[in-house]
């Protein structure tokens, strides 16, 4: 990953697949595990596989990498205990992502597979948030799951509040294989919780032995980064952003209906400024984004920021 991050001005990763899915009139997801079980459904299967052949097609023309994630968002212990699966759901999403991965490899530079782990609960309640000590058990079970699977690393996904980071970032730093940490901000920039970027990192860094290769941000619009007000160093951490398609705040989307999509092209030139201007290397996109975001961004991302 740090070769890539050093070789690539930019990677390209997914585009709000659980969110396409959740609209999807043609599967049902799971009330715990959301589309973790669609790796066992015929239906379930080809929607997903439909939805990589889409992007991979897209960004085939762009020459750099792609990162993908195994539907294990919520494929927890607890959750897969309370639904009474007996399958090994986290090593089999991962086998299901690299049959993607073989069937799209002449499309892209080079395909890494993220074992993806969230936050217990609401991922828009930091007050829901747990403890370190707390994080560190919850999360250990599925963390080594997906180790065990030989993944190319650990995503942690849609993190509102710094403890429950910590103690993923403490389990993931006592193992071998590369991870990284994703937030989600408010349009002041900060997390959920009120904690700064700058301070997120600051304690991430400081507290895990193994540092993640960077950290990331998602489930937000490009706009709220506020990247001018970052510190220097925490630029150079920011490795990557995964972009909602809107601009309203968490509190004005969270249990809305019909998914608000904000400008593309707006979108779009703030995800390639973050590139260009900040040196963000991974972008992607969250809740409302689609291929036509992805479009955008593989026809404009060379072009002259001035003109884009």
């Amino acid at each position: 990953m740090k070769e890539l991050l050093n070789k690539y001005n930019y990677i390209l990763t997914e585009f709000a697949v659980l969110e396409r899915l959740r609209r999807s009139n043609n599967v049902c997801l799971d009330p715990l595990l959301e589309h973790a079980l669609l790796i066992y459904n015929g239906a379930g299967r080809v929607e997903m596989g439909s939805i990589y052949d889409e992007y991979f097609d897209l960004q085939k023309n762009a020459k750099v990498p792609f990162l993908i994630f195994s539907p294990t968002w919520r494929a927890n212990r607890e959750r897969i205990q309370k639904a009474q699966i007996d399958k090994d759901v986290n090593r089999d999403a991962v086998d299901f992502m690299q049959k993607v991965k073989e069937k799209n490899r002449d499309k892209a530079e080079e395909i890494l597979i993220g074992g993806l782990i969230g936050c217990k609960n609401d991922c828009y309640s930091p007050d829901e948030g747990l403890t370190i000590e707390a994080s560190m058990d919850f999360h250990e079970w599925q963390i080594k799951k997906l180790v065990d699977a030989k993944v190319d690393f650990i995503f942690a996904a849609s993190l509102p509040s710094i403890p429950e980071a910590e103690g993923i970032g403490k389990i993931m730093s006592n193992l071998t294989t590369p991870y990284m940490l994703s937030f989600v901000i408010d349009k002041a920039g900060r997390l959920l919780d009120g904690t700064s970027l700058d301070e997120a990192f600051n304690v991430i860094d400081t507290c895990c032995k193994k540092k993640p290769i960077g950290f990331m941000v998602n489930c937000s619009h490009p706009s709220f980064l506020n990247a001018e007000e970052l510190a220097e160093n925490s630029l150079a951490r920011l490795i990557g952003y995964q972009g909602n398609a809107s601009d309203k705040s968490h509190s004005e989307l969270n249990g809305a209906e019909a998914i608000h999509v904000s400008n593309i092209t707006n979108w779009g030139n703030c995800m390639i400024q973050l590139n260009k201007k900040y040196n963000i290397t991974i972008l992607g996109g969250c809740c409302g984004t689609n291929g036509d975001h992805l479009r955008y961004l593989v026809e404009n991302i060379d072009c002259n920021l001035s003109k884009c």
